[in-house]
């Protein structure tokens, strides 16, 4: 027994999302699904950098010299501290609505996009760049400077999303490209 299986129709789809996925412009759904996964990604590390700034993930605390800094001018001098968290630069850098004035960079790419801080906004206190602060973070700088990860793999819910949107989009292309 032999069966045959027509699948140029397959075939061509495929090869219409490779196209849309190589270049592909804004109005595809499969690059419409990308900008897509950009919100849903910002939004995962956003949430995430506010949960680690607060003590509940693995950054390091802030040393005591930086809270001392920090207490200068308040009444009472106490508190709570929040960790990279001083003028809310890095985090708005992550705002889920792409921004690149606030030092975040979104970037079309072959099969995908390019997310994170880059670009030339600068910090406002700082003589370097946001992209250039929230890498030295990121990485971390020893012996004063703690590694606090910011750009990480998504967690499994936000990889969920990015999963639900991709299948909508596929159904959308098809629905497109079948008509």
């Amino acid at each position: 027994m032999s069966v045959r299986l027509a699948l140029r129709g397959l075939d061509r789809f495929a090869g219409r999302i490779d196209s849309a996925l190589r270049s592909g412009g804004p109005a595809h759904p499969i690059r419409r699904a990308l900008k897509q996964w950009g919100f849903i990604y910002r939004s995962y590390v956003r949430e995430r950098y506010v949960t680690y700034s607060r003590g509940g993930g693995d950054w390091q605390d802030l040393a005591p010299s930086t809270k001392r800094r920090r207490r200068k001018g308040r009444k009472g001098g106490g508190g709570t501290y929040s960790i990279l968290y001083d003028t809310g630069t890095l985090i708005a850098g992550l705002d889920p609505s792409f921004s690149p004035d606030k030092g975040a960079i979104e970037t079309d790419i072959p099969f995908g996009i390019r997310l994170g801080y880059g670009g030339a906004a600068r910090h406002k206190r700082g003589k370097g760049t946001i992209a250039m602060i929230a890498a030295a973070h990121d990485e971390g700088v020893p012996p004063h400077l703690p590694k606090r990860q910011i750009i990480v793999e998504p967690d499994d819910r936000a990889m969920r999303k990015i999963v639900e949107v991709t299948e909508r989009a596929l159904a959308q292309a098809w629905r497109r490209d079948a008509s």
